[in-house]
This record gives structure tokens, sequence and C-alpha cells, in this order.
């Protein structure tokens, strides 16, 4: 692929990203009250709703390609922006982020960690091609059929798994293909995945007061699997909340009070 031609594929596959960053300034926005971390997950919310719906409304009418793909992304650029435009000249700007942390070298090691983790695998992310099973199997050759078909409906093939599966992975994948032309981008779903889990669990922790016990609780929850549906305190923070254990109990008595069984 000569130079030129990899520019405007990479331009055109960075849409939907910029869909995904104009989303999260418009939730800022709207509520400059609110956190970024408030505004990510939200905008995050919005941009895979979006993504599901506009791929749905395309397969209706056997239009899913290049072009069309391209201005179903734009469209949403142009309106977001023409919003946080309105509100600059309105003289609602936009707070930058803040990072407050204590002077305590385990929580800036800690966060280091973090840090290295994700740039050292979004490196991994986009160098290497997906090799999971499952990608291998049925995700990618979903994705390949319905562009190939230009359509979502299902089609004949030995592997049943292609049709069966819930889609949600593969529709967000899908306008990163297109756009990329091939999966050089694939592995991106996952790993937007990843980030956009640790902001969910550490939204969690400041709702809870950023005390040590929502720090101890969460931090348990992600290695035990408990607590860590994360968008359960999202979707009905009040509801996840009241199910919450009394300050003083342990971890092990919060479990089984949250399932007796």
């Amino acid at each position: 692929m000569e130079l030129n031609t990899r520019i405007v594929v990479m331009v055109l596959a960075s849409l939907p990203l910029l869909t995904l960053l104009t989303a999260i300034l418009f939730m800022k926005s709207r509520q400059n009250s609110k956190g970024w971390r408030w505004a990510i997950l939200r905008g995050g919310v919005v941009w895979g709703a979006y993504a599901v719906l506009s791929t749905e409304a395309l397969s209706l009418v056997e239009a899913i390609h290049t072009w069309s793909i391209v201005l179903v992304w734009s469209f949403p650029i142009f309106l977001f922006s023409l919003w946080i435009l309105r509100g600059f000249s309105l003289g609602k700007l936009i707070h930058r982020p803040s990072f407050k942390i204590e002077p305590d070298w385990v929580q800036v090691a800690l966060i280091s960690c973090v840090a290295l983790i994700f740039i050292l695998t979004l490196i991994v992310a986009l160098r290497a091609p997906p090799q999971t099973w499952d990608s291998l199997n049925y995700r990618l050759s979903r994705v390949a059929h319905w562009v190939q078909n230009r359509s979502l409906k299902h089609y004949v093939t030995g592997i049943e798994v292609q049709n069966s599966m819930p889609p949600g992975a593969e529709l967000l994948l899908l306008p990163f293909f297109v756009l990329s032309k091939g999966d050089h981008l694939a592995n991106l779903i996952q790993w937007t995945a990843m980030v956009g889990s640790v902001f969910g669990v550490s939204w969690i922790a400041a709702q809870l007061g950023e005390h040590d016990r929502a720090i101890s609780l969460l931090q348990q929850a992600v290695t035990d699997g408990f607590y860590n549906n994360w968008w359960e305190y999202v979707v009905n923070y009040d509801e996840a909340v009241r199910k919450l254990p009394p300050p003083d109990a342990t971890f092990k008595k919060a479990r089984v009070a949250r399932y007796p069984r």
C-alpha cells in the first residue's frame, strides 16, 4: 500500500475514535460539574449504542461499505462539535482533567504500573494481529462475511456459532475493519474495554467516598469476581449501593451478605 493511500486509510479509520472523543467532550460540556470519569463512561455508552443502531440501519438497506460508514461516523462528529462550539460561544468552558495524587510512593507506584500496562498492551494491540481461537473461529469471520454481503443477515456457514453468538463486539469492530481495510485495529476493541473498565471501577470508588473500605472491596472484587460487574453501579447506582455491606463488614462477610447461598 502506497504511503498516501495508507495515510488516507488511517485517517478514515480514526473516525470512530474521533466520534468517541467528541461524545466524551459533549457529555462533559453538558454537565461540566461532573467528573471526567463520568463523562468517559457516559460517552462510551452513547458511542456503543450509536455503533449498533447505525450498523443495523445500514444493514437494512444492504449499505455496509466504506463511504456509507464514513458518512455515518462523520455525522455525530459534526453534531457534537457544533454543540461544543455553541457552548464555547456561550462561555461554557470545559474544565481540563486534574489529577490529585497524594504524596504516597505506593500510590504513585501503582498508578505508574497501571499506566505502563496501558502503554504496553496498546503497543501489542496495534502491532500484533488477532490470534485468539474465538477471533479466528468466528469473530473476524463473521465481520468479513458482513462486509462481503453488505448486511448483517445470517449466511450459510459450517460454523453455526458465527450466526448464533451475540454480535456486540463485532458490531463495534465492523467500522474499524471496513475503514482500515483489514484487522489492523481489531484489538483496539478489547483494549478500549479494558481501559473503560478501569475508569468504571475507579468511578465507583469515587462515588463510595474514596476511602479505604471502598478501595479494599473493589480491589478484592477484581481478583475474586465479586462486584466486578461495575456497569451495575453506572446503570442503577442507588440500588447497587443499598446492597453494600456496613462499613465494619469484612470482605468475606460482605460476600456472604450479597450471596447468602
